[in-house]
């Protein structure tokens, strides 16, 4: 299948559309999680993709989908896109071998935006 690119240049076909209708999978609810789910079984990685930041919605669709594929399909580890050092100090927090409070957990995190590491509803 080709790249789809959401650009002036190159907005899809719709035997692109059509291509691309087979893979995707509407999330609106939480039960409609478990078509994810029993594909996940069959799958060792699983990759959640990220349109945007900084959205309440994205970010809790993430979250009760991480949560599923933890508890369903026996998943362990959740790998994110982050500065190493900084990521290790909040997975210690997580893991309670540490006992700071989340603002200061997060202050590692400068490289990054505000919106995007940072961001309280």
């Amino acid at each position: 299948m080709q790249s789809i690119l959401a650009d002036n240049k190159n907005i899809p076909d719709s035997k692109q559309i059509l291509e691309l209708k087979k893979f995707v999978i509407p999330i609106e609810q939480n039960s409609d999680y478990q078509t994810l789910i029993n594909q996940s079984k069959q799958s060792d990685i699983i990759l959640i993709g990220d349109a945007t930041h900084g959205t309440h919605e994205f970010y809790q669709q993430r979250i009760n989908l991480s949560k599923q594929l933890i508890e369903a399909s026996n998943f362990k580890l959740v790998a994110i896109e982050a500065n190493w050092p900084d990521t290790y100090i909040l997975n210690q927090y997580i893991h309670s071998k540490i006992s700071l409070s989340q603002l200061q957990i997060m202050n590692p995190f400068k490289q990054y935006p505000q919106w995007m590491w940072k961001n309280q509803e």
